[in-house]
Order: C-alpha cells, then structure tokens, then sequence
C-alpha cells in the first residue's frame, strides 16, 4: 500500500511542477511581449521626436552663424575677406537647406507641417535679404548693407527664429504626450 501512496505523491508533485512550470513560461512571454512593445515605442519616441528637436537646433545654430557672417562680411577690410564670409555663408545655408529636409521627412502631425511651412516661408524672405546684404557688401557698399542688416532683414530673422521656436517647442509638447498615447501597457496580474 505504501508504494501506491508513494505513486499518487509523485503523480501530485509531477502535476504541480508541471502547472507551475506552464504559469512561467506564460509570464515570462507576456514579459518578452510587453518589453518588446515598450523597446518599440522608446525607438519611435527618439526617432519622431529627440532626433527633430536636435535637428531643429542645428538649423538654429547655422542661421545665427550666417547673420554673424554678415555682419563679419560688412566689416571685412577687403574683397578676398569678404568672399571668405562669402562661401562660409553659402555652406551654412546649404547646412540649414539639408537639416530642413531631413526634419521634414519627420514631421508626423499637420500642425507641425503647417509650423514648418510657415519657418520655410520666413527663412525664403531671409535668403531675398541676405543675397542682398551679400551683394552689397561684395560691391564695397557697407553702409547700405549696415541698414538692410539692421532693418528688414533684422524683423525677417526675427521671424525665423520666432518660427524656429514654436517647432522646438511644440515637438517638445508632442514627446511629452507619446507616453500617454503609445506606453499604458496594462500587463495583468497572473491568476493565483
């Protein structure tokens, strides 16, 4: 009698490691799901928004070089020196040129892409007053260059970068609001 106790023991103990078991490995894929799922969003959350908000800097930072070059090309002692703030000018412009279009491609919401529009118009109305100043300054004529710099094209690129800031700052709003949208992972508790 004492080997069929035995039995139903080891049957019981084979049932219960083999429950227990099943209930593990359900947690541990419901783990592996919810980490993947959480890995997914953490990527999208520093494509869509991180990636923009350093771009937008970069376009920032290379707008203000240029009006720094201008007014370093309208005080030039020369020509040659002022063609050197020239070409440094032109590469900067085509750094902002660049920069733009790649946070273009990740724009996600219309309101962005309307904010967007709105920076490109502006920086267009600067590039009609910089070629201007450049000009100017090119043909030896500094004091008009002085007052373009410091007139209309001061309000323009005001404007620029007032448009430069409503994007910062909205993408930064939008990857405030990704974790309420994409992270409540609601991962259930295992049954007792």
């Amino acid at each position: 009698m004492n080997v069929l106790n035995n039995m139903e023991d080891k049957c019981e103990v084979d049932r219960q490691f083999f429950v227990h078991r099943r209930d593990h490995s359900r947690r541990w894929s419901a783990g592996v799901y919810y980490l993947k799922q959480i890995d997914a969003a953490d990527t999208r959350l520093y494509q869509n928004q991180t990636v923009p908000i350093g771009q937008i800097a970069d376009a920032g930072v290379a707008f203000q070089r240029i009006r720094v070059n201008l007014r370093d090309m309208i005080l030039a002692k020369d020509t040659t020196e002022a063609q050197k703030y020239a070409d440094t000018i032109k590469e900067l412009d085509a750094l902002i040129v660049t920069t733009s279009a790649d946070y273009e491609k990740l724009i996600v919401s219309t309101e962005m892409q309307t904010l967007f529009d709105e920076y490109m118009t502006s920086y267009e109305e600067f590039n009609g007053y910089r070629d201007q100043i450049m000009a100017l300054a090119l043909a030896g004529k500094p004091d008009e260059a002085l007052t373009t710099l410091r007139g209309d094209a001061f309000a323009s690129a005001k404007s620029v970068e007032e448009d430069l800031d409503a994007m910062q700052q909205m993408k930064v709003e939008q990857a405030k609001g990704v974790p309420k949208r994409i992270l409540p992972l609601q991962i259930r508790q295992p049954r007792s």
